[in-house]
């Protein structure tokens, strides 16, 4: 089996995040004689298979993560782990309560209009500096006034996505790295692995290079 001279030691902080070990379908198993230990070759289409599900991952929570950035207090979701205080106990947000984005409010539609006011408390409770107020008309109905975009907020919101960026940038690099480790436990022919490293090196540079146009298009959006 050739040597990987290029693995490098995967990064504990992102491996865990990210990483999975290969699929059994990665590999099969063949004896070399009736006596012989079976040993654990290589299936090459397999691995890439792997390899591109975790690095396709990693692209999709960076996605997700940029929505999440760009939203900021907007975010429908804002909400969601909010707990209330009711007549019998904590209950989560979602539980009594659903938040929608309607221009430069927050709507908020409590189920049951006796936890209006438990909601709102919630609420005031955050470090969120939002206030939901009760519509006038319908109790059920409360409304979030957002806060204007400013350049300072501009500039909170590209650093943010720029350390999410190096930090995605960094699981990515995390699974070829510990790929790479994982393959010097398997054997194959030189030419069959020195094409799969191949393989993998490219798909590496492809996610990569699809991470840091998402980045990009992300900070041109806050201009």
């Amino acid at each position: 089996m050739i040597g990987l001279k290029f693995a490098a030691r995967s990064t504990p902080r992102f491996q865990s995040l990210f990483w999975r070990p290969f699929s059994r379908t990665s590999f099969t198993l063949k004896s070399k004689a009736k006596n012989s230990t079976d040993v654990e070759e290589i299936n090459p289409s397999a691995i890439l298979k792997d390899v591109d599900t975790q690095f396709q991952s990693v692209l999709d929570k960076y996605k997700k993560k940029i929505t999440e950035i760009k939203l900021g207090k907007a975010d429908p979701q804002i909400f969601n782990k909010l707990k209330v205080r009711v007549e019998n106990g904590t209950v989560p947000f979602t539980d009594i309560a659903q938040t929608t984005l309607k221009g430069k409010f927050l709507t908020i539609t409590v189920f049951d209009p006796k936890n209006s006011k438990r909601i709102i408390s919630a609420i005031l409770g955050t470090n969120l500096n939002l206030n939901a107020e009760e519509d006038p008309k319908n109790p059920q109905l409360l409304r979030v006034a957002l806060p204007s975009t400013t350049k300072d907020l501009k500039e909170k919101q590209a650093k943010e996505l720029k350390e999410n960026f190096n930090i995605f940038k960094a699981s990515s690099a995390s699974i070829r790295a510990q790929v790479l480790k994982d393959l010097k436990k398997v054997r194959g022919s030189a030419d069959t692995l020195r094409k799969l490293l191949n393989d993998i090196e490219k798909t590496h540079k492809n996610y990569t290079e699809k991470l840091t146009n998402a980045y990009k298009e992300a900070e041109k959006s806050l201009k």
